[in-house]
Order: C-alpha cells, then structure tokens, then sequence
C-alpha cells in the first residue's frame, strides 16, 4: 500500500498527468495506472500486484490508496475522475463536484484530518517514527501506527 500511494504521489507532480488534470477536470484510475507502467520508478508494479490478487481487487483497492495519498473522488460509474491532492495542485472548489459514490463525503474526510492534526500535529518527523517504531515493536499496528505511515510516506515523496 505504501508503495502504491508513493506512485500515486509521484503521478501526481508529473507535468503530463497535471495537464491532463486541468484539462478533463480530473484523472481517472487508468490514467494513474498508465503513468505508473510508463515511470521509470514505478514499471512494472501493476503486474506484480496482479501475481497476488485479481486485476478488479486491484483497482478496487486502488481508490482507497489514491484518496489516502489526498486525490478526492467525484463522479460516479464511467465519468469518475480524481482530483489531484491540493497541496500539489490547488483546487478551485472540487466540494461542489464532490460524489458519495466515491464513499468520502467532506464531513468524514474532515473528521479524519481534524483527528490526525490533534494526534501528530505540534509532534516533529523524528518523534513521529519513535512512535510508529514503538507501534510497530509492540506487534500493534494501530490507527495511530498506520496514520503515522502515512504521514511518512507523505513526508518522504
């Protein structure tokens, strides 16, 4: 998953696929899917994935990642399309085209980033990875623990 949202990340700060973005309105899943067969870093790892599970788990696994690495969801069926995260492209007010078909309304998107902003906050990288090592050591891999990967892989991209 971590490596999943990395290349999610990186789709999101090339040139092509933010041009694609401004002019569709957004990226589609397959969009991301093509970028990663096409990167460098990220080829291949569409076919290794598959050697695990079944291409639709895939790509039903996938929105779940792409929304944790900050694309918002908005459409439904064959016109849905992801929003870039904001803070590599900035929105203009994706609320409005916001979908509950994507399962994110703003209320729980909000609620999860108030909770994480209360956790980690005022709390420095370092002092962050002493506690995901801590939840990591002690066999609980916790909210707490995966928020905390999160926040890393975030940090690292």
């Amino acid at each position: 998953r971590v490596l999943a949202q990395r290349a999610c990340l990186a789709a999101a700060q090339d040139e092509n696929i933010q041009k694609i973005h401004t002019e569709s309105g957004g990226v589609t899943k397959a969009q991301i899917i093509d970028w990663m067969d096409k990167s460098e870093t990220f080829h291949g790892y569409k076919e290794l994935v598959l050697t695990k599970m079944k291409e639709g788990s895939f790509l039903t696994k996938l929105g779940p990642v792409m929304a944790s690495a900050g694309y918002v969801c908005f459409g439904g069926g064959s016109l849905t399309r992801w929003a870039l995260p904001e803070d590599i492209v900035p929105r203009v007010d994706i609320n409005a085209k916001r979908s509950a078909v994507c399962g994110l309304s703003k209320s729980k998107i909000d609620a999860k980033q108030s909770v994480s902003s209360e956790l980690f906050g005022s709390k420095t990288d370092e002092e962050l990875m002493e506690m995901l090592r801590e939840g990591i050591n002690s066999g609980e891999w916790t909210q707490q623990s995966k928020a905390l990967a999160k926040r890393a892989c975030l940090a690292a991209a």
